[in-house]
């Protein structure tokens, strides 16, 4: 039962729609060539297999299986193979380090929570909900656990 404050943190949406769009496109270009120029087509099937299917179908499944979501205390974690799944209790947070270009930190680029057992998470740029978890893990994290690491351009 979803709570108010309980949210999810997950790559945007138009990622997963871009990749698809590429595969999509590789299969239209495949089938073209399959119809209009003579056989044999068999390097081509194992190059676009190779080089264009397999990865693009990897990056689509990474893009959806990636999550963390917040309910109440506990954050749950699910990763990019979607084979690491494990939660963690706010107190069990060693560290987090909130990196940045602004020298303000209005606006956070970067978050990587460290837990007691060794295990990270990094959550990027391209999330949706990334400023709900900074601004959660403000409130919730002890101070001295919060590392603000700021990137100039330069």
């Amino acid at each position: 039962m979803k709570k108010k404050g309980d949210f999810s943190v997950t790559i945007q949406p138009v990622l997963f729609r871009l990749n698809v769009a590429l595969i999509v496109s590789c299969i239209i270009i495949v089938t073209a060539f399959t119809i209009f120029t003579p056989p044999p087509h068999t390097a081509m099937y194992v190059s676009f297999s190779i080089f264009a299917f397999i990865p693009l179908t990897l990056v689509a499944l990474a893009i959806k299986t990636f999550r963390v979501k917040v309910e109440g205390s506990r954050v749950y974690i699910r990763k990019l193979s979607g084979f690491t799944n494990y939660n963690v209790d706010v107190s069990e947070i060693t560290a987090v380090d909130l990196t940045s270009s602004d020298p303000n930190f209005r606006e956070i680029d970067i978050i990587t929570i460290h837990t007691n057992n060794g295990k990270k998470v990094n959550v990027g740029i391209l999330v949706e909900n990334k400023d709900k978890l900074a601004q959660f893990l403000l409130n919730n994290v002890e101070d001295e656990k919060i590392n603000k690491i700021s990137v100039s351009e330069d």
